[in-house]
């Protein structure tokens, strides 16, 4: 008693929208594989990828200073706890 769940025996507005998900879901994949090749390419270079991994420890510190100091209790308790476990 299974049936056939192809796109053809959808109904016309399901149909679409099958359509419509299958070609963004291809969208996102190829933008991701182009994202990834130029990114790969990027960090080849090492100046490129001593400035990355630069802004990348600046981005850390930031988020660290900003839950250090922040005016939310919860998020300045949380940050203490983490910093005493390790």
């Amino acid at each position: 008693m299974l049936r056939n769940l192809s796109s053809q025996n959808l109904p016309g507005h399901l149909r679409s929208r099958d359509s419509i998900t299958g070609r963004l879901t291809k969208n996102i994949v190829l933008g991701a594989s182009d994202f990834s090749t130029y990114f790969s390419l990027f960090l080849n270079n090492s100046k490129a990828r001593d400035k990355f991994l630069a802004m990348f420890q600046y981005y850390f510190d930031f988020t660290c200073t900003c839950a250090q100091y922040s005016s939310i209790e919860s998020i300045r308790k949380r940050y203490r706890e983490s910093t005493f476990a390790v």
